[in-house]
């Protein structure tokens, strides 16, 4: 049972890591054919293609999210679960135990990490609204998707602002996105 969990959570980051670069990949994508960066031709409003870029985001960080929790979980259990006594012979062996105490140890010394306090007044509770040794992830996931859609808005704003009466609608579109 240990083995498959942890199975279990290095699936889920390799699987969230592999997530965080398709997102990179995505985006790059989406800007290059709206930017019309690739030699493709110009169209009208080729630049549409961009309002995918924060529904892209958002769907790639909910699934991230979902994968965290995922290994949140699994090590909360580690962390709460008592380990089995090996006095039959189909529970755990003595080897198995000693996998699981230290499962056990360290989901408790990763949830003292995740709950360590930043220094009152430092940069780091300023920035980052606390002290998790985990947080920078999680940071760079959710402001990455922030940043590239107050782009979009900036950018809507921009093609609201120029006096082609065609560009309103699109404006309005990469607003909305």
């Amino acid at each position: 049972m240990v083995g498959t969990l942890r199975q279990e959570i290095l699936q889920s980051q390799q699987t969230r890591s592999d997530l965080l670069k398709w997102k990179l990949g995505l985006v790059g994508a989406i800007g290059t054919v709206g930017l019309g960066l690739a030699g493709s031709r110009v169209s009208t409003h080729a630049d549409l293609v961009l309002c995918a870029v924060p529904l892209v985001c958002v769907y790639v960080d909910f699934l991230c999210r979902h994968l965290s929790l995922r290994i949140l979980v699994i090590g909360r259990f580690f962390h709460t679960a008592t380990v089995p006594e090996a006095t039959t012979a189909e529970q755990a062996t003595t080897a198995e135990q000693a996998e699981w105490r230290a499962l056990s140890d360290y989901e408790k010394h990763a949830e003292e990490a995740r709950n360590m306090a930043a220094p009152k007044g430092s940069w780091l509770k300023r920035r980052f609204g606390g002290g998790s040794a985990f947080a920078l992830e999680d940071w760079a996931v959710s402001w990455s998707t922030i940043v590239l859609s107050a782009a979009l808005l900036t950018y809507g704003a921009l093609v609201l602002a120029e006096s082609s009466p065609d560009r309103g609608p699109v404006g309005w579109a990469f607003i909305a996105s």
